[in-house]
């Protein structure tokens, strides 16, 4: 089954329409999740951290802290020991310890279905 190309999150101006892949990452603002975009808008979206994990039910969305939802196509860098990451728009995120493991698989299932991309693995 496909999924559908845009996802409808609930802002303080209406139902905005987003396609996915123009999300860079999700962060919390108390009960609601402001959503980071490539061209550098914030969308503050009327929904918890939790229901944007399941709005961005894709397989190029991980959720590497408690704070954090991240799209693993914007990844530009991630540090030897897995413990924090950069994304392209130059961001720098930190990985849960318990969720770090969880990481480094989800990154070579994705890599080896998307033919490894520009990832840079610092030692």
């Amino acid at each position: 089954m496909e999924k559908q190309t845009k996802i409808q999150i609930t802002t303080s101006i209406g139902q905005q329409l987003i396609d996915p892949h123009q999300i860079i990452s999700v962060c919390p603002l108390g009960r609601n999740s402001i959503a980071y975009l490539e061209d550098d808008t914030k969308i503050l979206a009327f929904k918890g951290i939790e229901e944007m994990e399941k709005l961005l039910d894709y397989p190029y969305f991980f959720r590497c802290h408690r704070n954090c939802i991240i799209n693993l196509l914007k990844i530009s860098m991630i540090n030897h020991g897995y413990t924090s990451l950069q994304l392209h728009c130059g961001k720098e995120i930190q990985v849960s310890k318990h969720r770090k493991d969880e990481l480094k698989q989800e990154l070579a299932r994705f890599c080896k279905s998307n033919g490894g991309g520009n990832l840079l693995i610092l030692n």
